[in-house]
């Protein structure tokens, strides 16, 4: 006896949203991992909003200087010693690596 297709097919779609969502959790664990710690570990601490879109999800981070610890093209360095390559391009190379295991 097999399986009706609509039963599949929910289960696909738990299992593929389950999925979305432990990738972004993933993407914000590693950049929170990228982050460069200063005193008050705002930075670090910013990385709080997952949002789900109807292409996938947001993860946010709504500390003003983020873009700068990232990339400070006015430097044309990167700004901090402790993430000199930045924290998206990491973040996604890291991640890019993890999710191909699936």
């Amino acid at each position: 006896m097999s399986t009706p297709i609509p039963i599949t097919m929910r289960s696909l779609r738990r299992f593929v949203g389950n999925a979305i969502k432990q990738i972004a959790e993933d993407v914000r664990t590693e950049a929170q991992r990228n982050t460069p710690v200063g005193a008050t570990r705002r930075a670090v601490r910013g990385w709080r909003g997952i949002q789900k879109t109807s292409t996938g999800f947001v993860v946010r981070n709504k500390v003003p200087y983020i873009g700068l610890l990232d990339d400070d093209k006015a430097l044309g360095r990167p700004r901090s010693r402790q993430a000199p390559r930045g924290i998206i391009k990491p973040t996604f190379e890291t991640i890019k690596r993890k999710t191909r295991r699936l």
